[in-house]
């Protein structure tokens, strides 16, 4: 990353996040988790009880309770069906897997919902506590997991790397997209642009820019990048520039309504376009 050129402005306070975050543990088939394995499995990740209290419903098809892991509260839901359609679109059906682990999303049969009500330091810290808890409740049984307000998902594999603690407190610092929040690509005819999901769940802006021609992985990795400036501090907002490499420059603006593709492009909260401008045109703005 380059620099960013503030303009003069003073710093912004701090955004709230605008929503508790929210996971879909995707099950092979329903099947009431196992709670002396799944506590088994979350005791050495905190020096704190766990608690997990789980009941079935009246037909054994739907399950309700609450976990306490490490100072969170989460509540659990869990159905007998499969995830909606429209979620699975937007979600696994646009998603980057390959091979068994999206034939497992894929081929669900039923899946828990975790909410984070209580506890937490931040964004990052509610996130992992909650694929923490998904990897030990799924277990054996354990598909994949659904992050619908970032349009993305996990493979069982990947999400079974939380319940190793280091290998939980390496993602929740470098806080990889496919984890999360979301990356991803839209295309319509010859236009293409690519867009961040779920800034709103960290209380920051999500961003896209046009493709025009750029591979998909450079864009990521910047978007990316930007992302983790955004959640460490640094407050951006629309009129501020930035340069990256030797010869790249960008304003950011705020979305404008009237974009073609809005809907497809704009996040649940603020979202900010990355527009390609030259070397003078930063000069002019300084």
């Amino acid at each position: 990353m380059g620099f960013f050129d503030f303009l003069k402005r003073k710093p912004e306070p701090a955004v709230e996040p605008s929503e508790r975050p929210s996971l879909i543990i995707a099950l092979d088939h329903w099947q009431a988790p196992d709670t002396e394995g799944a506590t088994k499995a979350l005791e050495p990740l905190t020096a704190q009880k766990v608690a997990i209290s789980l009941d079935a419903g009246a037909d054994d098809n739907v399950l309700a309770g609450v976990v306490r892991f490490g100072g969170h509260e989460v509540r659990v839901v869990g159905f007998d069906v499969a995830v909606p359609k429209p979620v699975m679109e937007k979600t696994v059906e646009c998603s980057a897997w390959k091979g068994e682990p999206l034939g497992r999303l894929q081929n669900h049969k039923a899946h828990l919902i975790l909410f984070h009500d209580n506890g937490g330091k931040d964004t990052a810290d509610r996130l992992t506590a909650l694929f923490q808890i998904g990897a030990a409740l799924g277990g054996a049984n354990f598909a994949g997991v659904i992050h619908e307000s970032a349009w993305t998902c996990s493979s069982h594999e990947l999400a079974k790397e939380f319940l190793s603690f280091d290998g939980a407190k390496e993602m929740r610092e470098s806080l990889p997209p496919i984890i999360y929040f979301g990356v991803l690509p839209f295309t319509e005819g010859k236009d293409s642009w690519v867009a961040t999901k779920g800034g709103h769940l960290f209380g920051v802006p999500d961003l896209m820019l046009e493709r025009q021609g750029e591979a998909n992985t450079d864009l990521f990795g910047l978007l990316h990048n930007i992302f983790v400036y955004m959640t460490q501090g640094t407050r951006i907002s629309a009129g501020h520039t930035m340069q990256t490499g030797e010869e790249q420059f960008f304003r950011f603006e705020e979305l404008s309504p009237d974009h073609k593709y809005y809907d497809w492009l704009k996040g649940a909260a603020v979202t900010l376009e990355l527009v390609r401008i030259t070397k003078e045109e930063v000069k002019q703005r300084g």
